[in-house]
């Protein structure tokens, strides 16, 4: 998994450097966005496990120059691995992970739309994860099990474009490893 970050990453700062050139014209200095989305495709767990909510994220951007933006992130996801066994051995664990970042964005007009603008960049930040065991099997009793909590220092890359509608309202769909690999949603300019 390492691997796959540090190759997205590089792909990520390969694309941003091959448009330094470009100005970005939907972006500017002292703008500010809010993000709310959904993601697709969760990052955080694998095979067998079923997603309760969708990945959520909210993220907050301003513009420091014509180009770059710099804000704040936080993810919420929540998944549940179910084990039905044989007699009557059934338990469950609940895994929920909020993360909390900083990002910053490299904004640059790659199609020369003038509703469109595309970006680049990067997420520095803390994974709080926690585990819970629940069963109701009279049997297994939930003290028993200890809740393992894992998470920790995280980082991420991410590439987007944000399409806008009306003056203060747009959309917005960024494609990185986050709380999902895709997230789709509104964006409003403050």
């Amino acid at each position: 998994m390492q691997l796959l970050k540090f190759n997205f990453a590089a792909i990520c700062a390969l694309f941003i450097l091959s448009f330094s050139q470009l100005n970005a014209q939907m972006y500017t200095k002292g703008q500010q966005d809010l993000h709310l989305g959904v993601g697709l495709g969760t990052t955080l767990y694998g095979s067998g496990y079923r997603s309760i909510l969708p990945p959520l994220n909210v993220s907050y951007e301003k513009g420091i120059t014509d180009n770059i933006g710099v804000g704040g992130y936080i993810g919420y996801a929540t998944s549940r691995y179910n084990y039905d066994g044989f007699n009557d051995l059934d338990y469950n664990w609940r895994y929920t992970n909020i993360i909390l970042g900083a990002r910053a964005a490299y904004h640059y007009d790659l199609f020369k739309k003038p509703k469109l603008d595309t970006y680049a960049g990067a997420m520095l930040g803390f994974n709080i994860a926690r585990a819970r065991f629940r069963s109701d099997n009279p049997l297994l009793n939930d003290n028993d099990y200890t809740s393992p909590s894992s998470g920790g220092l995280i980082w991420s890359g991410y590439i987007g474009a944000r399409y806008q509608f009306k003056e203060k309202l747009g959309a917005y769909a960024e494609l990185g490893y986050g709380v999902a690999w895709l997230n789709l949603g509104l964006r409003f300019k403050l």
